[in-house]
């Protein structure tokens, strides 16, 4: 009987079609029309922007709380300790408190003297 690909077993017919596949896939991954030290990779720099900013909104010093607003943005979950800037400075920090209300959420103040306008990251 001859040896042709209908009278192997199915086993070793796949081997060698999985095989040949690879072998065509590392043959045009090697292709290239030029040669790699000709070839230039420039990399722009990319702004640092925290993923979610809240703005102080209302402080009261006496029960040690703020409001945060995240406006635009996702609110972070309740127990995220934060650090609050003024002028990209920080100043303080925040424990975010529940419930959030929508884009409003409260926050315990553990240490600075925050101030409406300041930033939470």
């Amino acid at each position: 009987m001859k040896d042709t690909i209908a009278n192997k077993p199915r086993v070793q017919w796949g081997k060698q079609l999985v095989i040949g596949a690879g072998c065509l896939l590392l043959m045009t991954g090697c292709a290239t029309t030029s040669a790699p030290s000709a070839r230039k990779t420039t990399f722009e720099p990319v702004a640092s922007v925290p993923l979610t900013e809240g703005r102080i909104t209302l402080v009261n010093p006496d029960l040690k709380f703020v409001v945060v607003d995240y406006s635009g943005t996702t609110v972070p979950a309740a127990g995220a300790t934060l650090t609050v800037y003024r002028d990209d400075k920080p100043v303080g920090a925040v424990r975010l408190t529940e419930p959030a209300h929508g884009q409003f959420t409260t926050a315990d103040i553990l240490k600075g003297d925050l101030q409406v306008g300041d930033r939470v990251r």
